[in-house]
């Protein structure tokens, strides 16, 4: 085979492995998802919708709302602090958890300056609660504590938070379940936009049903949390409203529509968006925030690394034997950065991805990588024994065709 052609074959397996990395990283849709494209509205006025929809539904035999692998509901305003803050406060959360092997957040309050403000999280079986207050320099200082054997899969159960100067109870259906004296939060953490079913910024989704949802401006005693679960529990959910006063109260009773109103006055209405859609998404999340050190992340950097060697080494050949540039390593880490970048600022557009650094580094590595096997003395070996073999091959076709 002629130089020329061995370089266009590299050159077009090249764009070929672009073209796979772009689809694979660029594509709205999770390959896990049973719905990709949709169409949205009736078969005469719909649009083909370009992003996945939102897996939020009324619950039809009851008061609730039921949350698909992908589906977050958001407060169409901000929740805004009241003229009284006080050290006191309660949040009440009645759901049911769909799975119990995922770490995903449950509920949020994020504002801009302060985007996981609050974070009710559940990991696997256990909750995990965390906000991140203003320390030294105003710099966030993040608190958070962890309590075991908390949900069970189908199980309901009612999450009581209630903080004052002495700390941080924990309650689990109305039984005080652990205390916690240097954790405390305050009322105006509850502030900015809620979220429920995802991290404010996105990829964290938590499947299950919420019944309910209670924010009050006081520390409430072991008494009122247990007469509040009885009320949650049994049905007689609007008395809550009548007695305690809340700061905000969602029944989820409406079982249609769009919107969830609060049964007392003041807290702003929850949206479910018809789409799936991040709250706020980070572009290009520094790679140190996004370091868990679990064995996804490790899993997620070979991947990624392993994903673009093939670029990198096709890439290398087609510009070192068709092009001819003599810095044709440093060339292809400069295009496998590029089209790594190309990707991570679409996915700060997609709600299924997310926009972050830790991809460049490895994808640029891997395409440096491939780069290198390609530069290999057993690699161009094996090269030069494959053309000489295309060659002879080849003759030998161009013979047999002269003599028939």
């Amino acid at each position: 085979m002629s130089t020329q052609k061995f370089a266009k074959l590299l050159g077009w397996i090249s764009l070929a492995v672009v073209a796979a990395i772009l689809y694979l990283g660029l594509w709205p849709y999770n390959v896990r998802m049973a719905s990709g494209a949709h169409w949205q509205g009736n078969s005469k006025n719909g649009v083909l919708g370009i992003f996945p929809p939102n897996n939020v539904a009324w619950l039809k035999d009851g008061a609730g709302l039921r949350f698909g692998k992908y589906g977050s509901i958001f407060s169409k305003t901000d929740f805004t602090a009241t003229a009284n803050q006080t050290e006191g406060c309660t949040i009440e959360v009645w759901l049911e958890p769909a799975v119990t092997e995922d770490f995903t957040t449950t509920l949020a309050f994020s504002t801009e300056t302060n985007r996981l403000q609050f974070r009710l999280r559940q990991q696997e079986d256990a909750l995990y609660v965390s906000h991140d207050t203003p320390g030294e320099k105003q710099r966030l200082r993040r608190q958070r504590i962890w309590i075991d054997h908390v949900f069970q899969q189908g199980e309901r159960v009612l999450v009581a938070l209630t903080s004052g100067p002495n700390g941080t109870a924990v309650y689990l259906n109305g039984k005080l379940r652990q205390r916690y004296e240097n954790f405390r939060l305050r009322s105006d953490e509850f502030t900015g936009r809620m979220i429920f079913g995802d991290s404010p910024m996105g990829h964290d989704t938590w499947g299950g049903t919420l019944l309910g949802l209670a924010i009050y401006q006081e520390e409430r005693s072991a008494g009122q949390v247990g007469e509040d679960f009885r009320k949650w529990n049994t049905g007689d959910k609007s008395q809550l409203a009548r007695v305690h006063s809340p700061r905000a109260l969602y029944l989820f009773e409406e079982g249609n529509g769009r919107v969830a109103h609060s049964a007392v006055a003041g807290a702003p209405d929850l949206e479910i968006p018809e789409t799936f859609q991040t709250l706020r998404p980070r572009f290009l999340q520094p790679f140190w925030t996004e370091y868990t050190g679990d064995s996804h992340y490790f899993v997620d950097i070979f991947l990624n690394i392993a994903a673009f060697v093939p670029l990198g080494f096709f890439l290398r050949g087609y510009l070192k034997i068709g092009a001819g540039i003599r810095r044709d390593l440093l060339t292809t880490a400069i295009c496998g950065f590029a089209l790594s970048l190309t990707i991570e600022v679409g996915q700060y557009y997609l709600p299924m991805r997310n926009s972050g650094t830790t991809d460049l580094i490895t994808n640029t590595t891997g395409a440096i990588l491939g780069g290198v096997i390609f530069g290999t003395a057993f690699v161009q070996t094996r090269i030069r024994a494959l053309r000489l073999k295309m060659s002879k091959t080849k003759s030998r076709l161009v013979e047999a065709r002269k003599i028939s």
